[in-house]
């Protein structure tokens, strides 16, 4: 596996406290784009955080933690029914539908852009509560918008945050085409996103490309586990 040694993007926003604009707007967008190639080919994530998303070396995102992904929705019209994912990060329609669809990816990365510009996710209250209460949390809390947040991204994380899927920017009918094209991201070019040719508005510090400064020490001092190597057939058939 590729070594990705810029640190999660929870680790820089618990640092930074929170992103301008500009950044948080940089990888939201190429989370989009991995969000709608994973869409597009029938997989959907439903664990969008920032401990998910990790920071390379050039200081491009990368989607990782397929855990709670499930792939083959093309072949059930877009639907699925398991009830998992992050509590803090989950999408009303989870809790409240016996089926949902890709509309979860998109209110999760709305939490994450809201997290990345304020500072903090709103379901994460500090307080002790209950499951049930922490569901009802999620279903009847009006996430409010902080006044330093600028019109547009006001706009699009109201309409990323609709609690009924159906009213959900990204999930109307232009489907992903309206979220680009939205007022927030007007200064992204998407065909060189896609390519990585639209230069990062942060590089993380790394001595060489073994440096692990950015990755935080709890994951340091884990023993190390090697990934057990699958036997492919070839193999099997010279034996």
């Amino acid at each position: 596996m590729e070594f990705i040694n810029g640190g999660e993007l929870f680790y820089h926003l618990k640092k930074d406290k929170k992103f301008d604009e500009n950044r948080a707007k940089f990888y939201a967008a190429e989370c989009i784009l991995a969000l709608d190639y994973l869409h597009r080919n029938g997989v959907i994530y439903r664990d969008v955080k920032p401990e998910n998303i990790l920071i390379d070396k050039d200081g491009h995102i990368r989607m990782t933690d397929f855990g709670l992904s499930k792939g083959g929705l093309d072949m059930t019209d877009g639907r699925t029914e398991s009830f998992c994912g992050t509590t803090e990060y989950l999408a009303p329609e989870i809790i409240n539908s016996k089926t949902y669809g890709y509309s979860v990816d998109w209110y999760s990365l709305g939490l994450v852009i809201y997290e990345m510009l304020s500072g903090h996710n709103p379901f994460k209250t500090g307080q002790k509560m209950s499951f049930m209460d922490q569901m009802n949390l999620i279903l009847e809390k009006q996430i409010p918008m902080q006044p330093y947040f600028s019109a547009d991204a006001s706009h699009l994380l109201q309409n990323l945050l609709k609690k009924k899927p159906e009213e959900r920017i990204g999930c109307r009918t232009q489907g992903v085409n309206e979220l680009k094209q939205h007022s927030w991201f007007k200064d992204i070019d998407w065909e060189l996103l896609e390519q990585k040719l639209v230069k990062p508005p942060y590089v993380p510090e790394t001595d060489c490309t073994e440096d692990v400064s950015n990755i935080d020490d709890e994951f340091l001092q884990e023993d190390i586990a090697q990934t057990p190597a699958m036997e492919c057939e070839l193999t099997k058939m010279i034996n």
